[in-house]
Formats: structure tokens, C-alpha cells, sequence
């Protein structure tokens, strides 16, 4: 094994591992945040995911790019960036990635956060900016969520389970322009449950162009009942 495929292979295995976790923090936190108004809360979110996307992104430009032609110092000095999109548009020259308007705002949030949102504390002007990462997340939120969050207003915004659980992932999962999929229908985790009629599930299910969805629960519950009869033979 040469130098090249012990790093990449090894090295960046690690790193896949270290910006799993990153993202898994940064995900955890929101979903424990109470509300939307405890700065520091929002700031442990938006830094773990910053720093996990950041470094994913690196591992798929190492990959798509560095061959044995590379200049390897000139290349390395081009990952030390905290630009997410410029990162992404990197791999799309080598990649079909296509990512929606809500995703490419996400990242851009991300990299401006990283590059100057956690700094903005220590410059004695700050105290006149009124515009830091709870508010850009706020109308991040308001904005594809369809709801509307007073990021001014005295009282406490909740960190309600819609925003918790994206509920319009069924919707993305299928098609992101259609909205037919979720109407009628609410999650929040087991608590106040509205599900859709037994007609308008049957109309979904008879539609082969939601079938790519249905397959995927059909094999998850078969993966787990093989796992559940694997484990009673093996006890």
C-alpha cells in the first residue's frame, strides 16, 4: 500500500468518523434546545455543524481531486478555507451533487457563521450589529418552514417538534417542488399525532411514483426482523 492509499483510506476514514460526530452534535443540540432564544445553545449548534460539513466537504474534494499530478502543497493550502459553498462547487466540477436553494442557504449561513458570527463578540462594535446567528437562523427557519417566528418579540420562541423534526422531509423525499404528500398530515413525535385517512394512504401507496419510499420501509422492517431472528439464534 503506497503513502497515498494509506491516507486516504485510513487517515480520511478517521475523518469521516470525526465529522460524523461533529454533525451528530450539532444536531443533538438543536433538538434539545428548548427555545429559540438561548444565544449560546444556537451557537453549540451552528459550530459543531459548520465544523462537521466543513471537513465532509474536504474529504469528498480530497478524493475527487488529488491525483498522482497534483501539486500537494499548493493543494493543501487550497482546504484551508471555511467556505462551504466553494467547497461544494468544487465538487460539483467532478460530481453530479445538485443541492436545493434551502440546502445552498444553510451552508451559506454555515460558512458566514464560521468565518465571522462567532467572532463578532470580541469587536466593540458588535454592540450595534443586530443581526447575529440566532436572527439569520430564525429566517432560515420562518422561511422554509412556512412559519412565522418573532425573533423580536419578549417572549420565548420554542423550539417546537415541526422544527425539530422537518416535517416536509416525506415531501423532499419524493419530490421538492410538490407539496401533495403532506397534506392533511402532522408529526411531532408521538405526541399529537394527526394521521391521514385510510383512503388518502391507500391513493398514496397505489402511486408507483411514491413506491421508492414504501420500498425503503419494506426493507428496513425486514432488516430488522432478520436481525431480530439472527439474535435469537445466536443467544
Amino acid at each position: 500500500m503506497t503513502p497515498e492509499e494509506y491516507w486516504k483510506n485510513f487517515h480520511l476514514g478517521e475523518e469521516l468518523s470525526i465529522s460524523g460526530a461533529f454533525i451528530y452534535n450539532g444536531l443533538k443540540s438543536f433538538y434539545q434546545m428548548q427555545t429559540l432564544e438561548n444565544v449560546d445553545e444556537i451557537f453549540e449548534f451552528q459550530y459543531n455543524l459548520s465544523i462537521g460539513l466543513e471537513r465532509l466537504l474536504k474529504i469528498a474534494v480530497i478524493l475527487l481531486e488529488h491525483d498522482k499530478d497534483t501539486n500537494i502543497e499548493e493543494f493543501e493550502e487550497s482546504l484551508i478555507t471555511h467556505n462551504h459553498l466553494e467547497l461544494v462547487q468544487r465538487i460539483i466540477k467532478h460530481s453530479s451533487l445538485s443541492l436545493s436553494k434551502p440546502h445552498n442557504e444553510l451552508l451559506a449561513l454555515l460558512g458566514k457563521f464560521y468565518k465571522s458570527y462567532r467572532y463578532n463578540r470580541f469587536i466593540a462594535s458588535s454592540v450595534y450589529d443586530v443581526r447575529g446567528e440566532r436572527e439569520v437562523l430564525i429566517e432560515l427557519l420562518s422561511k422554509y418552514l412556512e412559519v412565522n417566528i418573532e425573533a423580536s418579540s419578549i417572549f420565548a420562541t420554542q423550539n417546537e417538534d415541526r422544527y425539530k423534526t422537518l416535517e416536509r422531509i416525506d415531501k423532499y423525499l419524493s419530490d421538492p417542488d410538490t407539496t401533495e404528500l403532506l397534506v392533511g398530515y402532522s408529526h411531532s413525535f408521538g405526541r399529537k399525532l394527526n394521521y391521514p385517512s385510510v383512503p388518502y394512504v391507500f391513493g398514496i401507496l397505489c402511486n408507483s411514483n411514491r413506491w421508492h419510499i414504501l420500498n425503503y420501509y419494506v426493507l428496513l422492517a425486514l432488516f430488522s426482523i432478520g436481525a431480530f431472528v439472527l439474535g435469537t439464534f445466536v443467544a
